[in-house]
């Protein structure tokens, strides 16, 4: 279970790593355990066969994998990629340092001003500071479980006083209720994490190209 489940949490942590690495490691042929003593902490242990480590670079070294690596056509940029649109100002509202520094380098490399605060409360602040100055955000990436004040009453209490920045929740929660939950509270757009940056940078578009229409 997790610590602490509320939207606002302190603790952070969905408790999906271990289950991750774990999947990665069994796919290579390895094991994952934990150690775990209450008051001491735990010991995380890999057992990976030096024949998993080889496999990779084997299969990697086949003529047929190389070829087909060759034959693969690149991937179109998607919207959003730099040079496809105009520079937007962009608040990240992310509690999270890794996502943080994940959104930002996505957005930025895309072209966009990227501003990033820890939570909501943060998020109501620099979004009244940018439109006191005369340069408010274009849009807002937001997570939706912060300390503080989360996502949800953040993006409330913006519409509340008829802030109609677009709102791209971005959240770990990915069932059909919680995008109906995040659309609710008033979201323009829902993507959850782990990140896709694609997916990511398809819902910035749209809610960009929306906003000037």
């Amino acid at each position: 279970a997790q610590v602490d489940s509320s939207s606002t949490r302190r603790h952070g942590g969905l408790g999906i790593g271990l289950a991750i690495a774990k999947g990665v490691a069994q796919k290579l042929g390895a094991e994952l355990s934990v150690r775990s003593r209450p008051g001491a902490g735990s010991t995380f242990t890999l057992a990976l066969a030096p024949a998993a480590v080889r496999g990779a670079e084997f299969v990697d070294s086949l003529p047929a994998a190389r070829a087909a690596a060759r034959a693969t056509p690149r991937a179109t940029p998607p919207p959003g990629a730099a040079g496809n649109e105009s520079k937007a100002r962009i608040l990240i509202a992310e509690d999270g340092a890794d996502n943080q520094r994940l959104l930002r380098a996505i957005l930025a490399k895309a072209g966009h001003a990227v501003t990033v605060v820890a939570d909501g409360a943060e998020a109501c602040r620099a979004i009244d500071d940018a439109i006191a100055r005369g340069e408010p955000f274009d849009l807002v990436v937001m997570d939706m479980q912060m300390p503080v004040l989360d996502g949800y009453d953040a993006v409330a209490e913006l519409r509340r006083r008829a802030v109609l920045v677009p709102v791209v929740a971005c959240t770990a929660h990915a069932l059909p209720e919680d995008r109906e939950r995040c659309l609710a509270a008033g979201c323009t757009e829902y993507t959850t994490k782990p990140i896709d940056r694609r997916d990511l940078l398809e819902k910035v578009a749209r809610c960009l190209t929306a906003a000037s229409a």
